[in-house]
């Protein structure tokens, strides 16, 4: 088994920090870094950012990972490789299990989340120290969204005590909001790198021997503004020169990046002796330098001594730390002297060296190092050769943008004459989602191997064609091609293990049952010893996938779901992301059609979310599950967003030229647009879904646009036509029993519209046999808008009454409604009494909960609907209600007493009239469908009492907030009181009833819980200043203090908190308000506790 990328250590090695000035301008910046999470430093080349930070470590003593990042760790896999390995060479019992799974080739199928969370469990069983994390040349991978959501994902989730320094050329391209907000990142710019003029005289006199007049240090601080990399090379051009000529040097300096390689060739690289400049120049390709490697590159023995003395003369050569024998160059070095390089060597010369270079790479095993030279070198055949050796395993792996790279790289007949790179670049177009591209470039390569011929790449061939045509959706060229490899004596068994899984759900789609059949039955006699080869796990979580599959086209939707939740069990371990991709998109596919649209939700976010991770937004899975979100918002009634998700994965299908998931996109927008009543866009698309798949065969895609057309046909009173549709859907896909049930729905509808109510009972009972049978219920609901009346009439007759009753529960309020507007219209006796049995059974069911705010604005919501303030029509029904809400907990209130709060004193006879009136306002605001005779679900009577029932899952803030501060109270520990406090905190969103201020009954109240709002703020505050938490402290003191302005201890908290914190403008600003507000406003003198507290602090 190929093994993953090996790590090269000395990427996780620190540069060396000898010939450094103590700056300590700096010190009470970077003494920062104890307390922020998260450190960005960012200038551009040059500047000393790495230096800086490296001094800074050593300074503050902090242990650290320093992480030297390099274009190859784009790749997630690669990337948290080197992470977890760098902290496991400080603590060697870290990360025993993810080092495993990283350094297997199959590990990177995992979910990045999965990986990072074992990564970030690892840190936290880490001994209780501060650790910190240095990526440096952050500008390298900054670009990569899998590492910046990677990076997302830890700065969210890591511990307290682990800590980031970012080191980059440019900006950070990461959501920092929250960081930023709660104060945990140090930003270290530019400006904050410049060495001021004391520091330049300081470093010129002790790092560089060299004795500056003061004149000539303010001349250089204004030519070079105190870049460091000026700075150094100024040094050398004033080595050895009298005052005078300094001075005329220092006079005629320019500053552009020309004059910088210039001046550098003059005073720095022409001084040296031949031999360390041919040294420097054909070193300058090495991407690290070790004395063995440059020997070897150079043919020559004394390349450590060299290293050492250009380290030793400050000529831009840093070695690492940890290891005596590896040097890096800087930066703007390395490229000045790549520069000269190709200026001054012929091409042959220049390529000879990469040639060396790549030899000596390859022989230790450095094989990416080596692929980049011999692509430098043009040596095509031996990079063709590694690329073939590699890029398959890479392609598993994902790291898509790794092989694009390199096979743009090789000149287009290498891709066009060898089998194995005309393949691999097949299989890119697959990825990238350029299906037909990629099946031209499938067939050339099997052309290709045909004449060679050899035997395992048409089988590879074979199989990669055919499952390019599975995905397209030609079912036929797929199902030939299939079984023109099983009949081959030459593929392995896994590959003919992998054709029956496709050829069982293709079969199946085909009309070919009894085919299906046996190719199930053929792989499953296989499974016992393929779970034996070393990919087994993955072969039976495909064959589960390719059953699961063909259930759904069956339309067993329930046995599917079994199946492919074992799939995901299965799969999981082995983290074969294509697969685990696939089967979420099936989930959610299934999850839709039994109506879980949350559930197919959370599938399809998940399959999207791997596969933006995998590099795979150009593929086909991408707007696979851009079509199932349409799909389960569409279920939600979220039809804005349906219709925008439906859109583009429509135009991504067309675009990569999947013919039958074009025909399910269209079939979505349909939907959406006949549900909305636009009948002439959802004919459109019906049509545009027809002729997608009219040069194929697809009879149960063809069928399933057959009986939308009838639908629309129903809608437009062509009921003729729209039987001879159903008829032909009926025939053409026997099969599918979902199309099946489907079609005996519409038949009972255009049954309905032409009053033919017998023929349409009887069909209905077919439909909902096989409804009730397969668990299609929500194929039920979806006819909501005229299955209702038909399901009362059944449900008169005295059959599948449970069944009938469970669909109009999950119709809900609409059902309720339209069982309403039966009753009004006076239906026969029978079916009168099923509708109001029905009504009065769903209206308690389908009675959503009260949610009612009484903190800040009065709201009601019922269920996740507001109702407006124009819902209530009367004051006089508001205030009742709000008593009602108010005194609940009481029970029944007699009437004489919500009278007499409503209409204090005044005539009873006329106040009950006002109340009967207030009461048939108030249950018209909460129930505007409410049949005359029939009960309130939310008002209750009894006798001459009453009371408010809030439904299900009904609340009210105020009873949350008093009884969350009393779960707080009964808590034993701080830590567990302060979750509930929180809580409660967050409830309050303001005053009680802020709108009702000068209503008298409402003051005591509002005062009351006032009070036990800054008493939970009190707990709060005392908490986090207990537990150091400084700014979630000051945070919690100033929302106190916009309640209560006069709570001098709240000052005190406050300026002790921004004094712990550095802030002492601060801590003076809130000395100052506290004065203001108590001294001026108040005329009461300070207590002795602030002015003594102002007194430590250095205010007085």
């Amino acid at each position: 088994m190929l093994q993953a990328s090996p790590i090269l250590n000395t990427k996780l090695l620190p540069p060396s920090i000898s010939d450094i000035i103590h700056r300590e301008r700096l010190t009470p910046l970077l003494s920062q870094c104890k307390q922020k999470q998260l450190i960005i430093v960012t200038a551009g080349a040059g500047y000393g950012k790495t230096t800086l930070i490296a001094h800074a470590i050593h300074e503050l003593d902090l242990q650290t990972v320093w992480y030297r990042l390099d274009r190859s760790d784009e790749d997630f896999i690669t990337f948290l490789h080197y992470l977890a390995t760098g902290v496991n060479k400080i603590y060697p019992k870290f990360g025993v299990e993810i080092l495993s799974i990283l350094g297997d080739p199959r590990g990177s199928h995992r979910k990045h989340e999965a990986l990072l969370t074992l990564f970030i469990n690892d840190l936290e069983s880490l001994p209780n120290e501060d650790l910190y994390l240095v990526l440096d040349d952050y500008q390298s991978i900054g670009d990569s969204q899998e590492i910046n959501n990677a990076l997302t994902f830890l700065l969210k989730h890591l511990p307290d005590r682990i800590h980031l320094i970012l080191i980059s050329r440019k900006g950070i391209d990461l959501p920092l909001s929250r960081l930023r907000a709660m104060r945990k990142v140090l930003d270290i710019s530019w400006g904050d790198l410049l060495f001021s003029p004391s520091e330049i005289k300081q470093l010129f006199t002790e790092i560089f021997d060299l004795a500056i007049p003061e004149a000539h240090i303010e001349i250089i601080f204004e030519k070079t503004k105190g870049w460091i990399s000026g700075l150094i090379l100024l040094s050398h051009m004033l080595k050895r020169r009298s005052e005078e000529e300094k001075g005329n040097l220092l006079a005629g300096l320019r500053g552009s990046m020309e004059e910088f390689y210039r001046y550098l060739d003059e005073n720095v690289f022409q001084p040296l002796t031949p031999h360390e400049k041919e040294f420097l120049v054909k070193t300058s390709i090495l991407s690290k330098l070790t004395p063995d490697l440059c020997n070897g590159l150079l043919n020559i023995t004394d390349s450590g001594e060299i290293l050492k003395q250009l380290q030793a003369n400050h000529l831009f050569t840093f070695s690492l730390e940890g290891e005596n024998e590896g040097y890096i160059y800087h930066d703007l070095f390395r490229d000045f002297l790549r520069t000269k390089l190709v200026a001054e060597t012929d091409g042959k010369e220049c390529r000879k060296i990469h040639e060396t270079a790549a030899d000596l790479y390859e022989k230790n095993r450095e094989y990416r190092l080596a692929l980049d030279h011999y692509l430098k070198a043009e040596r095509m055949e031996d990079a063709s050769r590694l690329i073939s050796m590699f890029a398959r395993m890479w392609i598993k792996q994902g790291q898509v943008l790794r092989i694009r790279f390199y096979l743009e790289q090789l000149p287009a007949h290498y891709v066009q004459q060898d089998p194995w790179i005309s393949y691999l670049q097949a299989g890119l177009m697959e990825l990238s989602g350029r299906l037909q591209e990629a099946a031209t470039g499938y067939a050339r390569s099997l052309e290709i191997f045909q004449t060679q011929p050899s035997d395992a790449g048409i089988d590879i061939c074979l199989a990669d064609l055919a499952t390019c045509y599975y995905t397209i959706g030609d079912y036929e060229k797929c199902e030939f091609l299939y079984k023109e490899l099983l009949s081959r004596n030459t593929p392995p068994s896994s590959l003919k293990f992998a054709c029956l899984g496709y050829l069982i759900s293709l079969s199946y789609a085909l009309g070919k049952t009894s085919n299906s059949d046996w190719f199930m039955e053929k792989a499953r006699s296989m499974l016992p010893e393929i779970i034996k080869e070393e990919y087994g796990r993955e072969m039976h979580g495909w064959l589960n996938i390719s059953i699961g599959r063909r259930f759904i086209i069956a339309g067993d939707f329930k046995q599917a779901l079994e199946i492919l939740k074992q799939a995901l069990e299965i799969l999981e371990p082995t983290g074969q992301y294509q697969m685990l991709v696939y089967c979420h998109l099936l989930l959610s596919e299934i999850y839709y059609n039994l109506g879980l649209f949350k559930k197919g939700l959370d599938a399809a976010k998940t399959l999207l979310t791997i596969a933006q991770e995998k590099g795979l937004n150009d593929g086909t899975f991408f707007p696979g599950g851009l079509l199932l979100l349409a799909c389960n918002y569409l279920g939600m009634g979220r039809k804005e967003e349906a219709l925008s998700h439906a859109r583009r994965s429509l135009a991504r299908f067309q675009e990569i030229g999947m013919f039958e998931t074009q025909v399910l996109a269209h079939k979505v927008l349909f939907s959406i647009y006949f549900d909305s009543g636009d009948l002439l866009a959802a004919e459109e698309h019906v049509r545009l879904g027809m002729k997608a798949i009219r040069d194929i065969r697809l009879p149960l895609y063809q069928s399933m646009l057959e009986i939308c057309l009838a639908s629309i046909m129903i809608e437009k009173g062509e009921c003729d036509k729209a039987m001879r549709l159903l008829k032909t859907a009926e025939t053409r896909s026997p099969h599918g029993k979902y199309h099946q049930a489907m079609i005996f729905l519409e038949y009972s509808r255009c049954y309905l519209k032409r009053d033919q109510i017998n023929q349409a009972i009887k069909t209905i009972r077919q439909g909902l046999s096989m409804c009730e049978a397969n668990g299609y219920d929500y194929l039920l609901v979806k006819q909501k808008g005229w299955i209702v009346s038909l399901l009362v009439m059944f449900f008169s007759r005295n059959e599948k009454k449970d069944y009938i009753h469970k669909i109009l529960s999950l119709i809900g309020s609409e059902a309720v409604a339209e069982l309403s507007g039966i009753l009004t219209n006076s239906p026969t006796p029978p079916v009168r009494k099923a509708a109001i049995d029905l009504f009065n059974s769903l209206r308690q069911e389908s009675s959503p909960g009260l949610k009612i705010r009484f903190f800040g604005k009065f709201r009601v919501f019922i269920g996740e609907k507001e109702l407006p303030i124009e819902t209530w029509q009367s004051k006089k029904a508001l205030n009742l209600f709000k008593f009602l809400v108010l005194y609940r907990s009481r029970g029944y209130i007699n009437k004489e007493m919500i009278m007499e709060f409503l209409w204090p004193g005044e005539d009873p006879q006329k106040s009950a009239n006002r109340f009967h009136v207030a009461l048939n306002f108030l249950r018209k605001a909460l129930e505007p469908n409410l049949v005359k005779g029939i009960a309130s679900s939310y008002i209750l009577s009894n006798g001459g009492a009453y009371k408010l029932t809030m439904g299900d899952q009904g609340w009210v803030d105020i009873e949350e907030f008093s009884q969350e501060l009393k779960n707080a109270k009964k808590e034993k520990s701080p830590e567990e009181s302060i979750h509930h406090y929180l809580k409660a905190l967050d409830l309050y969103e303001g005053d009680f009833l802020e709108e009702d201020l000068y209503t008298d009954w409402c003051n005591d109240v509002r005062e009351r819980y006032k009070e036990n709002y800054l008493s939970a703020l009190t707990e709060v505050i005392r908490y986090y200043e207990m537990q150091k938490e400084f700014q979630k402290c000051i945070d919690y003191a100033e929302a106190y203090l916009k309640t209560d302005k006069y709570a001098e201890e709240i000052y005190r908290v406050l300026m002790r908190c921004h004094s712990y914190l550095g802030r002492r403008a601060m801590v003076a600003k809130t000395f100052n308000k506290c004065k203001e507000n108590i001294v001026t406003d108040l005329n009461c003198p300070l207590s002795s506790e602030t002015i003594e507290l102002s007194n430590q602090l250095g205010l007085q």
